[in-house]
C-alpha cells in the first residue's frame, strides 16, 4: 500500500481499496483521511484589503479614541482646564463602559448585528475615498490660483508655503503635483511588494506542510518565487 502524510507530519499506510481494511480499521483510515485533508490551511480565501476586516464596530472604535483625543488637546491648548476634565470623566468611564458592553457581542457566535461586527468596510471606504481624492485632485489642478486654499489637502506643503512665503505659488502647485504624483507611486509599489511576500511566503508554507521533495510544494514555490520576482508594469 502507498505511504502518504497526514495531518500532523507522520506517515500511514494508504489503501489501494478499503475493502484491503477491516470494518473497524476503514473506519478509522476515514476519520483520520478527512482530518489529514481538512486540516491544511486553505489559500482560496482572499485576505481583507487590511489584512484584518474593518468593522463598524471597530470604526467607532478608532473615531471615538480620535476624537477624544484631537479634542482634548485642542481644549488643553486653548487653556481650558474644567473642559479637559470632564472630557476625561465622560470619555474614562461612560464610552469606555459603553464600548465594552457593545464588544462583548462581538465574541459571541450569535448572528446578532452582523452588519457591524463582522462585515468588512474596507473595500467600500476605499472605493469612495479615491474618488473624493481625485475629485479634490481634479479641482486642485482647475484652480490654479486658489492654491493658498485648496493646498490644505496636502500639509507638507501647506506647512512650507506658510513658513518660506517668497516662494511664488506656482511654483508650490508644481511642488504639490509632485508630491502627489510620488504618494501615488509609493502606494502602488508598497501594495506589489505586499503581493510579493505575501507569494513567498506562501510558498514556504507549502514546503512546510508538504514537504520540500514533494510536487505540490514545488509547484507553488514556482508560483511564489514568479510572485516574488516578477517586474509589474507599473
Amino acid at each position: 500500500m502507498p505511504r502518504n502524510e497526514d495531518y500532523d507530519g507522520s506517515s500511514f499506510l494508504e489503501p489501494a481499496s478499503l475493502g484491503e481494511l477491516s470494518p473497524d480499521r476503514g473506519a478509522d483510515y476515514l476519520f483520520w483521511n478527512n482530518m489529514a485533508m481538512t486540516s491544511h490551511r486553505t489559500w482560496d480565501a482572499a485576505l481583507p484589503p487590511l489584512g484584518v476586516n474593518l468593522t463598524g464596530y471597530r470604526l467607532l472604535n478608532m473615531t471615538i479614541v480620535f476624537s477624544f483625543g484631537i479634542t482634548k488637546g485642542i481644549l488643553t491648548y486653548m487653556g481650558q482646564s474644567t473642559a479637559p476634565t470632564t472630557l476625561d470623566w465622560v470619555g474614562g468611564a461612560l464610552l469606555a463602559v459603553a464600548l465594552y458592553w457593545i464588544g462583548l457581542y462581538e465574541q459571541r457566535d450569535a448572528k446578532k448585528w452582523e452588519w457591524f461586527f463582522q462585515v468588512d468596510l474596507a473595500p467600500g471606504i476605499g472605493y469612495y475615498a479615491k474618488r473624493v481624492v481625485g475629485g479634490a485632485m481634479g479641482v486642485l489642478f482647475s484652480l490654479r490660483g486658489a492654491l493658498a486654499i485648496t493646498s490644505l489637502s496636502s500639509l507638507p506643503v501647506f506647512l512650507l508655503a506658510h513658513f518660506i512665503s517668497h516662494v511664488p505659488l506656482d511654483a508650490w502647485f508644481g511642488v504639490y503635483v509632485g508630491f502627489s504624483v510620488c504618494a501615488h507611486f509609493l502606494w502602488h509599489w508598497t501594495r506589489r511588494i505586499r503581493g510579493r511576500v505575501w507569494g513567498w511566503q506562501r510558498a514556504m508554507d507549502f514546503v512546510e506542510d508538504y514537504g520540500p521533495g514533494s510536487p505540490l510544494a514545488e509547484q507553488h514555490g514556482r508560483h511564489g518565487l514568479l510572485t516574488l520576482f516578477a517586474q509589474p508594469n507599473l
